[in-house]
């Protein structure tokens, strides 16, 4: 804590003049992160809260450094990592937890109103991470968007959500989907389904959405499952509409439905708890219009 006081708040302008003083600490908040040292919780969430360290590294991570932005969300997944750790004991019941839960609350509320392109941006990690009874969390994450952008008002009489512009436009989430399909050859499956509509591309992509649990079972592989309920439509659109400035809505109302028959597809044959990760991914996703 000494160390870190004379470095980072008697010379803030250490973090703004070199981001490696700012990513030093980082990796030192993430080498003594809570779920390895639980002794050290209350003092490590303080540190990383402060507003000489997350602060800064998120201001200055917004102008094209995003190796900031990142540093920031490993804290914040390691954080979650301690609360998935005690999530089914009774430790979470404990005076000392709540009081815990609530630092963490507040966290994600300064984010929200002060830094809230980076929870729009990253939503798709985060909600990777957060526990599932978090729900307060994870809607705050999910009720982020682009301090630019001024979302529609709900009670508006006859409003269409095709006449606004921020409708048209792909959101931007960071997120590396797309490499997680192609790591196991979604991508191929899913483009020659669409295509040909076979019976055998379909029965291959359903099957990469196993995998092989620590007792050689088969399961669910959730990470993919998220990830192809967000790339789809995007890989869709960029795959099969023409890239030209105007834009044959048509075509896109058909590829619209073309996904909607694939996921229902999907759904049906599926047991409860595939149904249950596909349907909660494909919930994560309905945030601001785009």
């Amino acid at each position: 804590t000494q160390i870190y006081t004379e470095q980072i708040v008697c010379s803030v302008r250490c973090v703004i003049r070199d981001r490696y003083m700012g990513m030093s600490f980082g990796k030192i908040f993430q080498k003594l992160s809570p779920f390895k040292y639980p002794g050290f919780s209350f003092a490590w969430l303080e540190l990383i809260s402060s507003k000489y360290f997350m602060a800064q590294l998120l201001i200055h991570g917004s102008q094209n450094r995003l190796d900031l932005w990142y540093q920031v969300l490993i804290l914040i997944i390691d954080l979650m990592k301690l609360f998935k750790e005690v999530i089914d004991n009774e430790v979470l019941s404990k005076d000392f937890m709540k009081a815990y839960y609530k630092g963490t609350l507040r966290v994600f509320l300064i984010l929200l109103h002060d830094f809230n392109e980076f929870l729009s941006d990253f939503s798709f990690g985060l909600c990777e991470e957060i526990p599932d009874k978090f729900i307060q969390i994870r809607n705050m994450v999910l009720s982020a968007f682009p301090s630019s952008m001024r979302p529609p008002d709900p009670y508006t009489i006859d409003i269409n959500l095709t006449d606004i512009n921020e409708f048209k436009n792909m959101p931007n989430i960071i997120s590396n989907s797309e490499e997680r399909l192609m790591a196991k050859n979604i991508y191929s499956h899913l483009m020659g389904y669409i295509a040909t509509k076979s019976e055998a591309e379909f029965r291959a992509l359903c099957h990469k959405f196993e995998t092989t649990g620590p007792d050689n079972e088969p399961t669910i592989d959730v990470p993919i499952v998220n990830a192809f309920i967000l790339a789809l439509p995007i890989i869709v659109f960029r795959e099969f509409v023409s890239a030209t400035q105007e834009v044959n809505l048509t075509k896109i109302n058909e590829l619209r439905l073309e996904t909607y028959r694939l996921l229902v597809k999907i759904l049906l044959p599926s047991n409860y708890e595939m149904r249950e990760f596909i349907l909660n991914a494909i919930v994560n996703q309905i945030r601001y219009p785009n």
